[in-house]
């Protein structure tokens, strides 16, 4: 890390011999809608701005502007969503923060989750993006939206677990 770079939120609450075992990402697919407004608002605007201008009519001018406006506008929430979201399964728990603003975090720690389940619409299945919903023994339910590669999360989820349980019964057996 560079002397300018701050630190992620998840690499400043690891605790003591806690690590990152995998990281997540949100999927891009998952905004398919937002890029699609966004990408017909820059079209439009950048062919109002390119016939204004050779036909020097203000009116389109601005027009054209005001459409990449807001296609801009349009796009800004995905990628703020995709840059500010961290998610990670680390040897202790699952951490999730969402949001550059208004800030959101889950942790649940691994001995405390009963169960992760994957929900994957149509759509999902074809882009490989999904939610993940933690349910832990206490019966809470923590859904983090719209990971990409939703299946090798679970999969790095239950590694991780079936290790650390392996790990505990050699020591188990060790005896004190």
């Amino acid at each position: 890390m560079g002397p300018y770079e701050m630190a992620s939120h998840v690499e400043s609450v690891l605790g003591t011999d806690e690590e990152i075992r995998y990281r997540a990402k949100i999927a891009p697919a998952s905004y398919g809608s937002q890029w699609i407004v966004a990408a017909v608002f820059v079209i439009w605007g950048t062919s109002g701005a390119i016939v204004a201008a050779f036909g020097a009519q203000e009116r389109l001018t601005f027009l054209g502007l005001a459409l990449l406006a807001l296609g801009a506008i349009y796009s800004l929430p995905p990628i703020v969503a995709m840059r500010s979201t961290e998610l990670v399964i680390t040897n202790r728990r699952v951490i999730a923060k969402f949001g550059l603003i208004r800030r959101t975090i889950i942790e649940m720690s691994l001995a405390r989750i009963e169960s992760l389940r994957v929900e994957q619409s149509l759509l999902g299945r074809l882009l490989n993006f999904g939610d993940i919903v933690l349910i832990g023994t206490d019966g809470a339910r923590e859904r983090i939206s719209r990971i990409a590669r939703p299946l090798a999360f679970r999969r790095s989820y239950e590694d991780i677990v079936t290790r650390m349980e392996a790990r505990e019964g050699q020591e188990d057996r060790r005896g004190p």
